[in-house]
């Protein structure tokens, strides 16, 4: 806050919890009410549902979900009685928070955006290479990496070479098996993010501050778009080139009033 003047939090009930527990619940009222500080609560949560987990048969599909018990007005006053342990104020300061604060949500168009994101093979490869390194520095990646995400009547399967045993060994080494281990699933998880990141970078014009993990992964994706649009960039430049020729004379022609856009 100190550099940059005001600060934008976007996040969860877990994100507010640990906010509440670092900062203090009359400091996080003050910061919010001065401006310094923005807070965007998180309305909707995406994610991804796994069925069959374990088996040939697993199967994977990104979705967004919400808890009425989760809702800001909810879950606000909760977590202020608690860090105060005084009903009252912790209802008011809770209250007072939630009206200093707007509420977020995924759109529904996000999970066919992670859904074409799924498609882009090299894309993919390249994301869950940089992953397995940052996340797993011991851990001897396949050569070449097979992780393909392919479309099924039900959601999307995973066809891997990546030995999830072998990779955990490493992952573990850092991340408590109570947290998380690595699994297709995890993966899948970790590609949708880069998505919401991108769309909150979007939505405020904001920059991001994320973990390594989340940097790598978005800067594979930036990377992705940019070459697409070279590459279109260039087939454009053909067309203009070779098939119309001289067409961009059109807009002499209009702007000097040879011709108008009814003829």
């Amino acid at each position: 806050m100190l550099f940059y003047q005001q600060v934008r939090i976007v996040g969860n009930h877990l994100a507010l919890k640990q906010l509440v527990k670092q900062c203090g619940a009359e400091t996080l009222v003050e910061l919010l009410k001065s401006g310094f500080l923005k807070f965007s609560y998180q309305v909707n949560n995406a994610g991804i549902n796994t069925i069959n987990t374990n088996t040939s048969n697993e199967v994977h599909s990104p979705m967004l979900f919400s808890m009425p018990s989760l809702a800001l007005q909810n879950i606000a006053p909760k977590m202020f009685i608690e860090a105060t342990g005084r009903s009252g104020k912790g209802r008011r300061l809770g209250n007072r928070f939630a009206s200093l604060v707007e509420t977020v949500s995924y759109p529904e168009t996000i999970t066919k955006t992670v859904q074409a994101d799924f498609a882009a093979n090299a894309y993919v490869k390249e994301a869950v290479i940089r992953l397995l390194k940052i996340h797993t520095p011991e851990y001897q990646i396949p050569n070449p990496l097979k992780f393909e995400i392919i479309q099924t009547e039900k959601g999307f399967s995973v066809k891997t070479n990546i030995d999830f045993k072998v990779a955990n060994e490493s992952y573990h080494k850092r991340v408590p098996i109570t947290y998380a281990s690595l699994s297709a699933s995890y993966i899948l998880c970790e590609l949708f993010s880069v998505r919401e990141n991108l769309y909150f970078s979007s939505k405020y014009s904001a920059e991001l501050a994320v973990s390594h993990s989340d940097s790598s992964l978005l800067q594979t994706k930036v990377d992705d778009i940019l070459n697409q649009r070279n590459a279109s960039g260039k087939q454009i430049s053909s067309f203009q080139d070779f098939i119309l020729d001289n067409g961009r004379a059109i807009r002499e022609s209009i702007n000097a009033g040879e011709k108008s856009f009814h003829c």
